[in-house]
């Protein structure tokens, strides 16, 4: 490398470093993800750690390699590339996902409704055991109850 490559290098690499400790600074409390019209925050336990993986692309290629330096996880560096990509879209798409697995679960629950057809209930045996029926008459403003 020439003088003047490496010197635009080192240049390169002091804004990268600048720009995330901007980042991660004192009051970073995580990362916000747009889902729908709402934005909600997902919060880093340990951002140090996080910022001193992330300062260096090669530990987030690593994972996916082998002691060759050969692509052995192809599959996960993808899911992993694609998902950094489109995280709010993923965020968006377990959002609805879970909200329309709870109000399934919710109905369910709440609404402990029997669809079924009604019995016909021209007939009732009471406690004590004696039978009464619902004769149906010749019209309908009339009721007529056998009683045995």
């Amino acid at each position: 490398m020439s003088q003047q490559q490496t010197e635009e290098h080192k240049n390169l690499q002091k804004t990268f470093i600048d720009k995330t400790n901007t980042v991660f600074n004192d009051e970073f409390k995580g990362f916000d993800f747009k889902v729908g019209e709402n934005k909600y925050r997902f919060k880093i336990e340990d951002s140090k750690k996080v910022k001193d993986f992330q300062s260096n692309i090669s530990n987030f290629v690593n994972q996916f390699l082998d002691d060759k330096g050969t692509v052995a996880d192809a599959k996960g560096y993808h899911k992993a590339l694609f998902t950094a990509q489109n995280a709010d879209k993923i965020a968006n798409h377990f959002y609805e996902q879970g909200r329309a697995d709870a109000i399934r679960e919710a109905a369910k629950k709440s609404k402990n409704i029997n669809m079924e057809p009604r019995q016909d209930a021209s007939s009732i045996v009471t406690s004590s055991g004696e039978k009464i029926r619902v004769v149906s008459g010749d019209s309908s403003d009339k009721l007529r109850i056998k009683w045995k």
